[in-house]
């Protein structure tokens, strides 16, 4: 059950991974579970917003509706708005709050949504979603870091969540998470490429096969699958990580030829597979192959 002294936490961005964190935390018995997206009106009849009110979670009409009632604020929006809605909802922000922001952006990124937040005399958190958000809800793997880490680390593993606070220095969770992408994304990319060329001469799993006898650790078969599946129910958010990658390596001074190619890569495959599979899981990676084929033919 819900505790007077367990804080209000309020979600802005409600897709997948703000949606399934929110609903595990109402569930699990946070006192107060707040959400905000500009893209869901109230009222709506979105499967998300009807999911909200099963679970508990009280739907707002404005960022700032949603900051003035909450002690936590996680900003779960996509990366190109992460930004725009920390400048938003600093006007709203007080001192003693804390404002967390778990999208995928570069650290160069998050350093100004914390400039943002700043003058609020709110304190910042800078986090990274480390796994997929459906398998584990609020208890999904989250790094946290900046000068709020200590405290926000402290708070959410209190109500069910599990945070690891890598110290004050910003930049630090995510970079993790970027630099972990450029290789579990390249392979997303490399088997892509590998496969879509592979079919057009079906010999797809004779090349699997190969790879296994020279490389016998991993089940080669089952990895096409999974990384198949992941470019074809979220390839286009991806797409953009990837993208979010490169750039921050060209910050860094450093070309992307890897980060940069994934990314494209992961986007022309990924179009309009998630919509034509709803969901439904993959029986292999033939299926995915299949349907890019189909597709650009």
């Amino acid at each position: 059950m819900p505790t007077t002294s367990s804080p209000s936490v309020g979600f802005i961005g409600f897709g997948e991974a703000g949606s399934l964190m929110a609903c595990g935390l109402a569930e699990g018995g946070a006192a107060r579970v707040l959400a905000f997206d500009p893209l869901l009106a109230r009222g709506s009849e979105h499967p998300r917003c009807a999911q909200a009110a099963a679970f508990g979670v009280q739907w707002v009409d404005r960022v700032a509706d949603l900051v003035q009632k909450a002690d936590i604020v996680l900003s779960t929006v996509v990366a190109r708005a992460a930004l725009d809605v920390a400048q938003e909802a600093s006007a709203s922000l007080r001192a003693g709050q804390l404002y967390v922001d778990l999208n995928s952006v570069s650290p160069e990124t998050k350093q100004a949504i914390a400039a943002a937040i700043s003058p609020s005399g709110a304190c910042f958190v800078e986090g990274a979603i480390m796994t997929n958000v459906a398998k584990r809800r609020q208890q999904t793997p989250i790094f946290a870091c900046g000068p709020g880490a200590a405290d926000f680390t402290v708070q959410a593993n209190a109500m069910g969540m599990a945070v690891e606070n890598l110290g004050p220095e910003l930049g630090r969770a995510s970079a993790t998470k970027m630099f972990r992408s450029i290789l579990v994304k390249g392979l997303e990319a490399l088997f892509l490429e590998c496969l879509l060329a592979a079919e057009r001469y079906g010999v797809g799993d004779k090349v699997l096969e190969k790879v296994q006898e020279g490389y016998p650790g991993p089940d080669w078969q089952s990895w096409a699958t999974q990384f198949l599946a992941r470019t074809v129910e979220h390839g286009e958010r991806r797409a953009d990580e990837m993208r979010e990658v490169a750039q921050t390596l060209r910050e860094m001074g450093m070309e992307p030829f890897m980060a940069e190619g994934a990314a494209e890569r992961i986007a022309f495959c990924g179009r309009g597979l998630k919509e034509r599979f709803a969901g439904r899981p993959l029986a292999s990676y033939r299926e995915a192959i299949a349907a890019m084929r189909d597709r650009h033919t």
